[in-house]
């Protein structure tokens, strides 16, 4: 037995001083060992991390967080070059998990159609009309407003009413005149001019017609119509104490004096109002009732002699080329009424007494007296009947399925030109025309074939 177990002994010495090791498929063995281990190992390593199994975690609520592009948030930004809003969102603490809901609006609505509107616009004539091509998806075609032209108006018509005789003083003051009764005037009332012709104040002339010759009292003058005017034309004469003096009255020839009355026109009044006297007015002339003295309330003659009550203004020989040798004669008045062919009559005042006489030469230089009969004629004007208005379109919108079944075709607003006015009256008494009637405004669609 002894010997046994020394075998037993020497054959493990034996074996103990072999190198030890592992083989290639034990290696191989021993990492898939390794691999088992660390799987069933993974929730306790999990479990080290503080982070929970997903069956048995307690989730803790954060506060929602929205963003939208009307927002202001730092965290936000807009891009200008394709428009995408984009945020930067910062997970919190503690957070495991994030639902994010992403909602797009809807998209942009397609912006209004907006019609175009002319304002102000004239069409010249009814020919005259403005297109407007019907386009593909035209929508919402409205006229604003189309208006027709109105009627002309009526033409305006005047008449005229002949004047009447003068009725007082006051009408017969802005003349200048001395106003006379139909009695103090041989039958009809009259203003009678306070002033001989040509020596009317504040008018051209002093009234002398521009075809009359006017000369200084001294120098020649051998026409037919001419008179004597600027100057002394009277010796002896009265100029102290009188607002019309007796010595520098103009003196005219009878053509010349009646041409001026004829042709006198002033505030107010027209060539042809005025006259020369006629022999009958001056007859009734009452000069105690009318010549007043030297007052300027009276017709203001002055006489042949002095110490009666008018200014004295005897002849002289100063009006050169008139009958017999150059004499001047104030005194005297020229009417209107012929003696005969060559000769007219005329008073003169002599000692506060008017005569009456024929003159014996037209080229005779006296005073001329111009006398109003009549008031100047009374003109009303009637204006012409306004046009009247015409209908008109305002806010009419096209029907849409008579635009989008007339696509490619065309609109044409047709503005009517205004009617003409009538014509006024060419004189009194006389009808005037009314205007036409006015066109008509309207509007016409076409489809692309140019049917209406």
């Amino acid at each position: 037995m002894f010997k046994e177990e020394l075998k037993e002994r020497s054959c493990c010495a034996a074996k103990s001083r072999l190198k030890k090791g592992f083989t290639l498929a034990e290696l191989l063995f021993l990492l898939l060992i390794s691999c088992i281990v660390m799987v069933v190992l993974a929730p306790v390593v999990r479990k080290k991390a503080s982070i929970t199994d997903q069956s048995s975690q307690v989730h803790t609520s954060y506060k929602a967080i929205l963003y939208t592009p009307a927002a202001t948030n730092s965290d936000c930004t807009t891009s200008e070059t394709d428009g995408i809003y984009r945020c930067s969102f910062k997970v919190p603490k503690g957070v495991g998990y994030i639902n994010a809901y992403l909602v797009s609006g809807g998209g942009g609505g397609a912006g209004a159609t907006t019609p175009t509107y002319e304002y102000g616009k004239k069409e010249s004539s009814t020919s005259g009309a403005k297109e407007i091509e019907i386009a593909n998806g035209m929508e919402n075609v409205k006229v604003s407003f189309l208006t027709g032209s109105g009627g002309g108006g009526g033409g305006g018509a005047f008449s005229q009413t002949a004047g009447s005789s003068p009725t007082s003083q006051t009408y017969c003051n802005k003349y200048e005149s001395k106003y006379l009764t139909a009695a103090q005037n041989g039958g009809k009332a009259a203003c009678v001019l306070k002033w001989n012709i040509g020596d009317i104040p504040n008018v051209s002339r002093g009234g002398l017609s521009t075809s009359v010759r006017a000369v200084a009292p001294g120098v020649t003058c051998s026409t037919n119509k001419c008179c004597w005017t600027g100057g002394q034309t009277a010796e002896p004469c009265d100029s102290s104490g009188v607002s019309y003096s007796g010595c520098n009255r103009t003196v005219c020839t009878w053509k010349a004096a009646n041409d001026s009355c004829s042709q006198l026109a002033f505030n107010g009044t027209k060539a042809g109002d005025w006259r020369l006297p006629t022999k009958n007015e001056l007859s009734a002339w009452n000069l105690s009732d009318i010549n007043k003295n030297k007052g300027d309330n009276g017709l203001r003659l002055c006489d042949n002699d002095s110490g009666y009550g008018a200014p004295e203004c005897s002849w002289d020989r100063v009006c050169v080329g008139s009958p017999p040798v150059g004499d001047c004669f104030p005194y005297a008045v020229w009417s209107s009424t012929a003696y005969d062919s060559d000769s007219y009559y005329f008073y003169h005042l002599t000692r506060d007494s008017f005569r009456g006489y024929r003159s014996g030469e037209p080229r005779d230089a006296y005073s001329a007296r111009c006398i109003l009969t009549k008031t100047s004629p009374t003109n009303t004007v009637y204006s012409g009947g306004g046009g009247s208005s015409a209908p008109y379109f305002r806010d009419y919108a096209i029907p849409q399925d008579v635009i989008s079944s007339n696509t490619g075709g065309k609109i044409v607003l047709y503005a009517a030109n205004g009617a003409t006015g009538g014509n006024s009256a060419s004189s009194s008494g006389a009808s005037a025309t009314k205007g036409n009637d006015g066109n008509e405004s309207y509007i016409e669609i076409y489809n692309a074939s140019g049917t209406l």
